[in-house]
């Protein structure tokens, strides 16, 4: 599938994420699926005492796999 049925917010973000390497370090590590992506997904912004709910079950990088797994699951191309 082209890499226009993102939408133009989350193009982007999910390309680098299923790029290999690249996505590994942004979801794993850095955590950027709960840090920036949902956050910035949502109609109305998240209070930090529900963010931390989200981040609960995911406080290692091995605990945020099947984060990557599952954006990387989604309709798109990687960017290399």
């Amino acid at each position: 599938m082209a890499s226009a049925e993102f939408p133009d917010g989350g193009r982007e973000l999910f390309l680098a994420i299923k790029t290999a390497g690249i996505g590994e370090q942004m979801i794993l590590h850095d955590n950027a699926f709960l840090e920036q992506a949902l956050p910035g997904t949502v109609a109305t912004p998240i209070e930090q005492a529900d963010l931390e709910v989200y981040r609960r079950p995911y406080p290692t990088p091995e605990s945020r796999l099947p984060l990557l797994q599952w954006a990387r699951s989604t309709p798109g191309r990687p960017t290399r």
